[in-house]
């Protein structure tokens, strides 16, 4: 094996301008991901209508406490609403509240009515910015766990069970 250089002795004076070591990293755990969930509409903005006069802006409201109590359960992440209760909130304010956060993932809930009341599933609006591996894995995910046919550039919307993307 090959000798390792030896410092030559200098008598305490610097030769040159040496670089100085780096100091080392503080190893801090890293902190939790940030969630902020937005339920749409509120306050004076009731959303839509469903057919039994239910109003969006309660059912996202109540789908919002329930999903932060759920992930605040495992937890695993720091979880912020926008709204907690029925008011309105303009979108630069719930904009300005994810950022606020510091927020990693923001979810924005609607409840969306279709004339036609067979109609059931939901719509996923994935990342537009970011990774495109991000949206591959959500798109992934919810095949996995829902068994729909996704293509992670479009909505998902699963129709009466049949297993399709409609858009």
């Amino acid at each position: 094996p090959a000798a390792k250089p030896v410092p030559a002795k200098t008598g305490g004076k610097q030769l040159g301008k040496a670089t100085p070591a780096p100091e080392p990293l503080a190893t801090q755990p890293k902190a939790k991901p940030v969630i902020v969930i937005d339920p749409g509409h509120g306050g004076i903005d009731p959303g839509a209508v469903g057919a039994t006069g239910v109003y969006e802006k309660n059912i996202v409201l109540a789908m919002g406490r329930e999903l932060k109590e759920r992930l605040d359960a495992s937890g695993r992440f720091k979880v912020v609403m926008t709204r907690d209760r029925d008011v309105f909130l303009k979108l630069r304010e719930r904009v300005a509240k994810a950022r606020a956060a510091g927020a990693d993932l923001f979810i924005s809930l609607h409840a969306n009515t279709h004339p036609n009341a067979q109609m059931a599933g939901l719509s996923v609006y994935p990342p537009t910015l970011g990774e495109p591996a991000l949206r591959e894995a959500i798109a992934g995910w919810l095949q996995r766990r829902y068994g729909v046919m996704v293509d992670p550039a479009t909505q998902v919307l699963p129709v009466n069970g049949s297993r399709e993307a409609l858009f």
